[in-house]
């Protein structure tokens, strides 16, 4: 059961009350600037603890949390971080790609280049861009094997979201229309 509300009898009543017409317009749109500031905050929150896992998941650990973090906050459209890794004496150099959403409001790990350089043969370096889909991919320890001519079984999802489990080969030979080494 809707109620109608008087405006005629309500004035005078908050003008009884001691309020002004011009002060209740004032303390609401403050209020509301608080609720929409406390909702961006605890949604940037989650958003950024959300890309921390990621991060951890996909094997780059913690350490460029910071800079993301001052990324977010001066709301970059979109930035990329430079991390490295050491594997058996090899070193992975990896550059990751975050953009904001059509929204504006949450950030997402799109995609990141991993590199691997040959000291003994620098016509041997590798690159390779890697795909992120919903925080899941092929990790950061697994893009090294990938690079060192190595398969990888790895758990991936259909178009109906239903895991499957494959093995993964780069085909140094063939490359895709982006530059990228065919993934058998």
């Amino acid at each position: 059961m809707q109620t109608a509300v008087n405006f005629h009898e309500l004035k005078q009543e908050l003008a009884h009350m001691g309020f002004t017409a011009p002060e209740l317009i004032n303390d609401l749109r403050q209020a509301m600037y608080q609720y929409e500031t406390q909702k961006l905050t605890n949604m940037n929150t989650e958003n950024l603890d959300y890309l921390k896992n990621s991060l951890l998941n996909l094997g780059f650990g913690d350490k460029v949390n910071a800079e993301m973090e001052q990324q977010i906050q001066a709301k970059a459209p979109e930035f990329t971080l430079a991390t490295e890794q050491e594997y058996n004496g090899k070193k992975m150099d990896y550059t990751l790609h975050f953009k904001v959403g059509d929204q504006h409001e949450m950030y997402f790990l799109n995609r990141y280049d991993a590199s691997l350089k040959n000291e003994a043969d620098p016509t041997k370096d590798r690159m390779q861009t890697l795909y992120i889909n919903k925080g899941h991919g092929i990790t950061a320890k697994e893009a090294f094997n990938l690079m060192e001519g190595r398969s990888v079984e790895k758990k991936l999802y259909n178009r109906d979201n239903e895991p499957y489990t494959a093995w993964l080969k780069l085909e140094f030979k063939e490359r895709d229309d982006y530059g990228n080494h065919k993934l058998q």
